[in-house]
């Protein structure tokens, strides 16, 4: 076994268990060779295996590391889930600087949870301004919450649907 594509898609499914019995020890395994053979997606579920401890013991410190290699060779999914990790503290030190670099990397590759998060971001800038009555900039988070919308964020496509309810087009 020297795909690390076929590797990665047998470890999909002894990890849920279709068309086999499910193992995810061996799920585990299977990521970790084809991530080791390459494979970004075998990484970004071996980070996640670390991370829930799923065929293997929790250990947030290897998960972050994968999640950072698979974010750094521009996987948008782990850019997305190591931003997170860096907004929560969850394994790593909370720093909005660099959670924030990695949801614009994700946003980039048009990653619609990343762009939600940055669209969020901006809205409670340009609310904050609002109430101290400084003037209020042309703001982004418009234009990432529809991008958002149109990758298929559910919830940036509520708030459009909610905006165009009450009246409030975006302009």
């Amino acid at each position: 076994l020297g795909y690390p594509d076929a590797l990665f898609n047998r470890a999909v499914c002894l990890m849920l268990g279709h068309g086999t019995t499910k193992d995810s020890i061996e799920a585990f395994r299977q990521f970790r060779t084809a991530a080791n053979m390459g494979n970004k997606q075998a990484l970004h579920n071996l980070a996640g295996c670390y991370m829930h401890g799923v065929g293997t013991h929790k250990n947030d410190s290897l998960a972050i590391a994968c999640y950072t290699l698979s974010a750094s060779n521009g996987y948008a999914p782990s850019q997305t889930i190591l931003a997170d990790c860096y907004l929560r503290g969850t394994g790593v030190e909370k720093d909005s600087t660099t959670a924030y670099h990695w949801f614009g990397k994700a946003a980039e590759q048009n990653e619609p949870i990343a762009l939600f998060t940055l669209a969020e971001k901006h809205a409670k800038q340009d609310s904050i301004a609002a109430l101290s009555k400084r003037k209020l900039r042309k703001s982004p988070a418009i234009d990432y919450m529809r991008k958002a919308a149109r990758y298929g964020s559910k919830e940036a496509q509520r708030f459009i649907v909610k905006c165009f309810a009450e009246g409030k087009y975006l302009k």
